[in-house]
């Protein structure tokens, strides 16, 4: 159990560290005005592989679907997302990136990469230590 929490501790730590290196790397590619929630909104939309209606988007980014609409609309204002009818339902609205939304998605991935790699370059590469993270990743996953 002791163990469990020290690793616990550890996964709170690198959360935060993580969190801090992408606001810089937002910072770095100019686009500090951008905020936290916007940064999510470009990553669940970026990951969903197309469209999501505004209500997906709202429990991804854990937001009111009033949040989520205005946040779309800002997104939408920036040139970062589109919105259209949904062709199914449409009484809902689905939203995709644009191609300077998701351009900026991956200048904002490049550069909190490179930012880690400076960090972490010279660690060494334990494949025990790559499989461990792989687990903790898998286990993570799911609330994107």
């Amino acid at each position: 159990m002791r163990s469990l929490v020290l690793v616990l501790d550890q996964l709170d730590q690198l959360a935060v560290e993580l969190v801090a290196a992408t606001n810089a790397a937002i910072v770095d590619v100019g686009a500090g005005d951008l905020s936290f929630s916007q940064w999510r909104m470009l990553v669940v939309l970026g990951s969903s592989g197309g469209s999501l209606r505004i209500h997906e988007i709202a429990e991804r980014v854990s937001a009111s679907m009033p949040s989520a609409s205005r946040l779309v609309g800002r997104m939408e204002r920036r040139g970062l997302v589109t919105s259209a009818r949904d062709p199914i339902d449409l009484r809902g609205r689905r939203v995709a990136l644009t191609a300077d939304g998701e351009a900026l998605r991956l200048r904002v991935v490049r550069r909190r990469r490179a930012m880690i790699e400076e960090r972490l370059g010279d660690l060494p590469h334990d494949p025990n230590f790559v499989a461990s993270l792989e687990a903790v990743v898998t286990r993570m996953a799911g609330w994107l």
